[in-house]
């Protein structure tokens, strides 16, 4: 991977976005916890820095990262201002000169980052602040860069511990901010800082990872798999569909996990065929609508939010229930993960094995599988029928 400045400015601009777009939830959050106004404040100061992007798009990296450090120290107003202030410049002050942001240039900038927010926050992991997801992924990152040779494999993990701090922090008791005044010490509650730093760490490896799949794409690598969202969709169904490409990046590298360990493929296939029709098992007997009514059925297995994630085009006459998939978060994920496309339709034939155990609770259903998307189709079919009529 390499970011140069350009594309850094185009990470904050991102991150901007997302964090524009979150007022009324991180509002809320920090209405709980704190003085209610993290979201103008961070929002200030990206915006600031967004602004500024053509008199900092000739910059060295490491200027940039002072720069930028400057601007929200100057725009952010209270503690986040400082913290998120020093924390660029002790970045920039402890990186060489760079002509692009390689992986180890990338651990280097987040690792002093956190160490620049810990000095002069004088805080740490588990203090309920912003640190804590920030922490997770520099720990994260640490530990898997000499382990991964895929930079992308590797930056999904520091995303995923970064959501991990970020959530852990409902379960802390604060002991900085307001939050550490009440009696409850803001257990229960989400920190808002903690949440916009995993937006601007998820924002950062998005980036990187759209990035280097368009650059596999230009030089003709990427698969003939084409699965790009077509509706505008709203936040709900967005965040929707990142936690499926969670679960998918999970299932992924477990399965990867099982054959680095030297387990043959016929027994990975094998135990991730069976994992996953008794989950579809058990979501039949007790999650599923308990019917023998296809049209009741389908209106429960084909739910409006289900609908609007996977783009489903249904059709249901009581005789057959016929849905197209015209997007799927799963594979979403796993191209991000591989370029090997029979692992991709491979991956999904599996995942579908959800569907037959559901399926296989309904003594009168039937289920088929034809087209997908996985194997290059433009939509996923699948057809349910009742095996009466």
């Amino acid at each position: 991977m390499k970011m140069t400045t350009i594309d850094y400015l185009e990470y904050v601009e991102n991150a901007y976005k997302k964090i524009n777009n979150s007022k009324e939830y991180v509002t809320n959050l920090d209405s709980e916890l704190g003085d209610g106004d993290h979201w103008i404040n961070i929002n200030m100061g990206l915006e600031a820095v967004v602004e500024k992007k053509e008199n900092l798009k000739n910059l060295t990296i490491k200027d940039l990262l002072k720069n930028i450090g400057m601007i929200l120290m100057t725009k952010i107003g209270g503690s986040s201002g400082v913290l998120y202030g020093s924390s660029y410049i002790n970045a920039a002050k402890n990186l060489e000169e760079i002509e692009a942001i390689d992986i180890e240039a990338l651990y280097s900038i987040m690792n002093y980052q956190l160490l620049g927010m810990m000095e002069r926050g004088n805080t740490e992991y588990g203090d309920k602040t912003m640190v804590d997801p920030l922490y997770l992924a520099v720990e994260e990152f640490k530990r898997e860069k000499e382990n991964i040779k895929s930079d992308i494999k590797n930056l999904i993990k520091v995303k995923e511990a970064a959501y991990k701090g970020m959530l852990a922090t409902k379960d802390m008791a604060a002991k900085k901010g307001r939050g550490r005044y009440r009696e409850d010490k803001g257990v229960g509650h989400i920190d808002a800082g903690a949440v916009t730093m995993f937006y601007q760490i998820e924002e950062l490896v998005n980036y990187i990872i759209n990035k280097e799949n368009i650059l596999i794409e230009e030089e003709n690598v990427m698969s003939k798999i084409v699965n790009e969202p077509k509706k505008e969709v709203s936040e709900k169904i967005k965040d929707l569909r990142g936690a499926i490409e969670h679960r998918a990046t999970w299932f992924y590298c477990m399965i990867n996990e099982a054959r680095k360990a030297g387990i043959p493929e016929e027994k990975v296939e094998e135990f991730a065929r069976k994992a996953i029709f008794n989950c579809g098992c058990f979501h039949g007997k007790t999650v599923q609508a308990q019917t023998d009514d296809l049209k009741v059925f389908g209106e429960a297995f084909a739910n409006p939010n289900v609908v609007d994630i996977f783009e489903m085009d249904v059709k249901n006459d009581g005789k057959e229930l016929a849905i197209d998939f015209g997007y799927c978060p799963l594979v979403s994920a796993w191209k991000k993960l591989t370029n090997d496309e029979k692992d991709i339709a491979l991956l999904c034939d599996i995942a579908m094995d959800g569907d037959r155990g559901i399926i296989s609770q309904y003594e009168n259903f039937e289920f088929e599988l034809g087209k997908t998307i996985a194997k290059g189709d433009a939509i996923c079919e699948v057809r349910i029928r009742d095996k009466r009529k």
